[in-house]
């Protein structure tokens, strides 16, 4: 059983390399892959008897747990709610899972921990080769080391919870050069992703580290002026972006919405999930909010924030008490420990300081990798206090355990399967056109029908392909799921207009400018729906202000102008025809109408 034990740690170990060719290509199938390797652990563990013992956190798991159950009647959208839930489940039974193992062999957190520093030697190695052109997969981002991670900052993140295990076994096997290459790789792969956030968690964590262990580390000026060079040149990395402008700007616009969403959802917050579905609500009162067809925030950019929001000030405790609890029991730990014990413990602890830091300006508790290695860090330090204070038995019904594994399993494998086929069929239907994208779409949409994005996706399609009763169909289901997403209220008032139900049309389109009063889209698309009604001062108002927005827009000036012809105030309408041909001269029906203006 030994070897199976070491076999699922193994297959644990590789998640950060599991990506496929989906609509969420790195997500997606790491979280379906920890599944299948929980399930292998639990069922192995059951086996085995180890569930016969009180777990170290479990008190503080469980209430974050129950808590997140007790919150989903606050879910705008409740399928986004049980999706966290069931996301929080999956990794509390990892834990369970993962301390009953290693309460039973503590060896094994070396053995998983080297597995871990071999995955990031090939992570790395990819980033770099990322970052100098060569690239085995077509991403969406060129040059960016990314590896398989899907964004740098994701790659950046499991960096910084990776480096602290290379220095426990530098200083546990004393003399290697290996180890110390390998560290300066995953070093210089952290530096290519120019990441603020992981860049101080990395600092925060080594200092840490090094104050546990009571080492001093000298570095020379040559080595700090070439960190700052890589730091901060662009010059030498032209190739490549660096820091991107206005993060720190966008992170406080959105803050403010969300201490906004908490101010008047203290207690149990907006929902598990749903902060994604309830931002644009709250921001619409925000002339400075980050929002619009083409920005949908799904993210706080800080993690305690975004539990707060979701769960209420009573999440964010239970949260805390949570990672107070680990840090205690570490410590505790780490002054009754002497040698290489006391490393492996510093090591823990600075790997779990570095996704803590970094949780403040980013979300590294969304990526599964970085998430598997904070539960597998609680796991580690709840299976060392175990073994060194004593198991405490619990009463334990193991046939409850296999149906509890039972139904687990069959509702993660059900839900793995339809979420990788909708997610495939999105992918071809995002690389195909016309009628087959329609289809494909549609099929992501039926494996997958809690998905507004999908809906909204094949709506879109349906309604450029004038399918307007399909369009109508998928648009409406998913303002059932995303009442607040704007572009689904404008597409939906497309279709109304193409339909000719210029009333329904109207409604929607007044919805999505209230939700985004600042969209040419919106603006644009009102003013059309007035011109064709005969409403012209209305036409007027929304096409000033769709031309205001966006000045190269000769379509909007034409509109504008045909307003202004309809009122018989034509000196108007010829100079907004005049620029509607500043822009584009060969725009013919601008023409046609300063000929009928000259007569």
């Amino acid at each position: 059983m030994n070897k199976f034990f070491r076999l699922s740690l193994w297959l644990l170990a590789i998640t950060p390399l599991l990506f496929a060719f989906t609509g969420d290509p790195t997500k997606l199938p790491k979280f379906v892959w920890i599944f299948f390797c929980v399930i292998l652990l639990f069922a192995a563990g059951i086996k085995d008897r180890l569930f016969s013992y009180r777990n170290t956190f479990i008190i503080p798991a469980g209430l974050l747990l129950i808590w997140y159950i007790l919150t989903l009647s606050r879910c705008v959208n409740i399928f986004e709610g049980f999706r966290s839930i069931f996301i929080l489940i999956l990794f509390i039974t990892l834990y369970i899972s993962l301390e009953n193992l290693i309460a039973r062999d503590i060896y094994l957190i070396d053995y998983f921990m080297k597995g871990v520093v071999i995955i990031t030697v090939i992570i790395s190695i990819y980033g770099l080769l990322q970052v100098a052109g060569i690239d085995f997969v077509k991403w969406d981002i060129k040059n960016s080391p990314l590896s398989t991670l899907g964004r740098r900052n994701f790659a950046a993140e499991y960096l910084v919870m990776v480096i602290p295990y290379v220095y426990y076994f530098i200083f546990k096997e004393k003399r290697n050069w290996l180890l110390y290459i390998l560290l300066l790789l995953f070093i210089l792969h952290l530096i290519f992703t120019f990441t603020r956030a992981s860049y101080i968690s990395f600092f925060v964590s080594c200092i840490l580290f090094f104050i546990l262990t009571g080492r001093r580390v000298s570095i020379n000026r040559k080595v700090i002026i070439f960190l700052c060079i890589l730091f901060f040149s662009r010059i030498a990395f032209s190739d490549i972006s660096t820091f991107e402008k206005g993060t720190i700007k966008s992170r406080f616009l959105i803050w403010n919405v969300t201490l906004k969403m908490i101010k008047e959802n203290p207690l149990m917050g907006v929902g598990p999930g749903n902060f994604v579905i309830t931002y644009p609500y709250y921001a619409k009162g925000e002339t400075k909010a980050l929002k619009g067809p083409s920005l949908l925030v799904d993210s706080v950019h800080n993690d305690y924030l975004e539990v707060c929001a979701e769960t209420g000030v009573v999440g964010l405790l239970l949260f805390l008490y949570l990672l107070f609890s680990f840090f205690r029991v570490s410590f505790v730990l780490y002054r009754g420990m002497e040698g290489k014990e006391r490393v492996l413990i510093a090591g823990i602890i600075s790997s779990v300081v570095a996704i803590c830091v970094n949780a403040l300006a980013s979300f590294p508790f969304k990526n599964p990798a970085t998430l598997l290695l904070f539960w597998a860090n609680v796991s580690f330090t709840g299976g060392i206090y175990r073994k060194s204070r004593g198991d405490r038995t619990l009463k334990v019904s193991y046939p409850l355990l296999k149906l509890y594994l039972l139904i687990f399993a069959i509702g993660g494998i059900v839900l793995s399967y339809r979420g990788i086929k909708a997610s495939r069929y999105m992918f071809l239907a995002k690389n195909t056109k016309g009628n087959l994208s329609l289809q494909f779409a549609e099929k992501a949409s039926k494996y997958n029908p809690f998905s507004y994005e999908y809906l909204h996706f094949a709506g879109t399609i349906a309604m450029n392909l004038n399918e307007y009763n399909r369009a109508y169909t998928l648009l409406s289901a998913g303002i059932k799921l995303h009442p607040y997403y704007d572009s689904l209220y404008n597409n939906l008032g497309l279709t109304y207009l193409f339909r000719g139900n210029s009333e329904k049309a109207e409604e929607s389109f007044l919805t999505a400018l209230m939700l985004t009063p600042d969209s040419y889209e919106f603006n644009n698309n009102m003013g059309f729906l007035y011109l064709n009604t005969a409403r012209y001062d209305e036409a007027i108002q929304y096409l000033k202000r769709a031309t205001w927005l966006k000045p190269d827009a000769y379509i909007s000036f034409y509109s504008l102008g045909t307003a202004y012809y309809m009122k018989r105030q034509y000196r108007e309408a010829e100079e907004q025809f005049k620029k509607a041909l500043e822009i584009n001269p060969d725009f013919s029906p601008a023409k046609e109408y300063l000929e009928k203006l000259s007569r």
